[in-house]
């Protein structure tokens, strides 16, 4: 019998991605859902990561995990959203345009709860530069978009 778990994502491209990951490297089952969840205490990702894997289990009654994200600039931190919308809208007035070139650091968070009482969190910080110019096939938008540190390649062309 195979395990299962839910994955809390509204982004269709990175559910095939994990699921496909997930079933051939650990032969678990991974179920796509979108939950109306309360708005999270803090903006921070692994907060709110671990806050939507919590939440989503007591909906659902089974192993979750959910991620978040965070583009953090000098003027502040985008997020949710928030950096999907800013991405989508490349005119002059775009905050990607104004922000184009700009150093800071990439926040991704998971959380994962097998028991919605406690959830372990995963976090990694991918320093780089935003660039106006989408390069890359990534399934997320901020991935076409992200320039490591020490790199001339998005996150997206580096997969």
């Amino acid at each position: 019998m195979a395990r299962s778990i839910v994955f809390l994502t509204t982004n269709e491209q990175k559910y095939e991605e994990i699921a496909a990951l997930l079933e051939e490297e650990a032969g678990v089952d991974v179920e796509r859902r979108t939950e109306r969840l309360p708005v999270p205490p803090s903006a921070a990702p692994a907060d709110v990561a671990k806050f939507r894997a919590l939440e989503a289990f007591k909906l659902l009654r089974a192993p979750v995990f959910a991620e978040a994200l965070a583009i953090e600039l000098a003027d502040g931190a985008l997020s949710g959203a928030s950096f999907r919308q800013a991405f989508e809208q490349l005119g002059g007035s775009s905050w990607l345009t104004r922000h184009d070139g700009k150093p800071g650091v990439a926040r991704v968070a998971v959380g994962y709860t097998t028991d919605g009482k406690e959830a372990r969190v995963f976090e990694a910080e991918i320093r780089g530069t935003l660039q106006t110019a989408a390069r890359g096939h990534g399934n997320a938008a901020w991935e076409r978009h992200w320039v490591p540190d020490g790199r001339t390649e998005t996150l997206a062309e580096l997969a």
